[in-house]
């Protein structure tokens, strides 16, 4: 009996060393430079991480029209993307993040585990605000997951976001 709890043990251990490698908590981007400057207006999708193959990437769309993308890892394009969007699409995006009251929202308790997770980003004039969005969470479910693809087809990001054809998570 020993002898199988020691394996068991053992086999646990290297899976969850297995895993970690691919698990960065979602918006801890700490050790890369950042793609935004103080005092400019943003919204950003930060992480995608999961316990398997989540596309981890992030996305800031700014008032003036650009779009700066970061491919981390499960994505087709690794590295920073840069492209030119209409005002208006932002304009679009900033309506629909405070019609849901985002940032507002009471955080979710019906939560399971190893779902999506992601990092809301925001700086529109009132300081940066963020909020975590962990697609396990029942309750917030429809309402976050509206605002992330929305943020995702504004920016147009699913030409680099899509590592196996049109596989999503």
């Amino acid at each position: 009996m020993k002898r199988i709890l020691s394996r068991l043990v053992a086999f646990f251990s290297i899976c969850s060393i297995f895993w970690s490698c691919n698990t960065t908590a979602a918006g801890d981007h700490s050790s890369r430079p950042p793609l935004v400057t103080a005092g400019e207006t943003y919204i950003a999708r930060i992480g995608g991480t999961c316990l398997g193959p989540c596309p981890d990437y992030e996305v800031y769309l700014f008032n003036d029209g650009r779009v700066i993308y970061r491919g981390n890892s499960h994505t087709t394009v690794s590295g920073i993307k840069r492209k030119n969007i209409p005002k208006e699409r932002f304009e679009k995006l900033k309506s629909a993040i405070e019609s849901s009251d985002l940032f507002q929202r009471p955080e979710a308790k019906d939560c399971l585990t190893d779902s999506p997770t992601v990092w809301i980003e925001a700086d529109l004039g009132k300081g940066i605000r963020r909020r975590l969005v962990d697609f396990g969470c029942l309750s917030d479910r429809n309402t976050m997951w509206a605002v992330v693809e929305l943020m995702d087809e504004i920016a147009g990001a699913q030409e680099w976001i899509q590592p196996h054809g049109n596989d999503t998570y």
